[in-house]
């Protein structure tokens, strides 16, 4: 398999001012297939479109993300397949902005 798409791996951070963003921490190549059907990403049944990632192995978990120039895709498997190769099955998803405050009681 030809790796042919140079991904950026993506870690939600907290910056100094105490916001979270998508940073980017690292380069990888892999082979991407979009796939037709959906992926179901969470309780509530939250859908999107589904991609398989195939890549050498890397030291990643369902925290991190990946990026391309056009697509955010929010990891939901990673399958070690051998010492040499692994399948990571994705979310294509578009992130947005949103702010969420906390509250106490008492």
């Amino acid at each position: 398999m030809v790796f042919d798409k140079k991904l950026f791996l993506m870690e939600l951070q907290q910056t100094a001012t105490g916001v979270f963003e998508w940073i980017e921490v690292n380069r990888v190549w892999a082979h991407v297939e979009q796939q037709t059907k959906n992926n179901l990403f969470s309780k509530v049944g939250i859908g999107a479109r589904s991609a398989l990632i195939h890549m050498h192995p890397r030291d990643i978990n369902l925290h991190s993300a990946f990026r391309d120039r056009d697509n955010h895709y929010f990891l939901t498997s990673i399958i070690r397949e051998s010492a040499v190769a692994m399948e990571i099955t994705a979310a294509l998803v578009s992130p947005v902005i949103c702010i969420a405050s906390g509250y106490r009681t008492a």
